[in-house]
């Protein structure tokens, strides 16, 4: 569960420098939203048994799809705009999520 949250975070605050975003507080909020958001999810889909593969499937969109929007309005606290707090999550939650897919796949 930690190495996945401490991928996340590599990742989406990686992304975030990229992204040449030079505000320490963007930084400082999507380390703390991540650190609650990630571990959240990952302790419901660690500690519950799914019937099958196609339910476990559902379930990891369903919690993606809810987290993409928790902190779209969690970043609207630092942009005040949807759009660009939308944009800006959805690009980091997608980065991380496929990255995250890849090097799992491979290790």
């Amino acid at each position: 569960m930690l190495d996945a949250l401490l991928m996340t975070l590599v990742i989406e605050l990686g992304m975030l420098l990229i992204l040449r975003k030079k505000d320490y507080k963007i930084y400082l909020l999507s380390l703390i939203m991540n650190i609650v958001t990630n571990l959240s999810l990952n302790y419901y889909l660690e500690n519950t048994v799914f019937k099958t593969l196609l339910i476990y499937i559902v379930v990891v969109c369903i919690l993606e799809v809810t987290v993409l929007f928790v902190e779209t309005f969690i970043y609207m606290i630092y942009y005040k705009n949807f759009k660009e707090s939308f944009i800006t999550s959805l690009l980091l939650n997608s980065t991380s999520f496929i990255l995250g897919l890849i090097i799992y796949a491979i290790i």
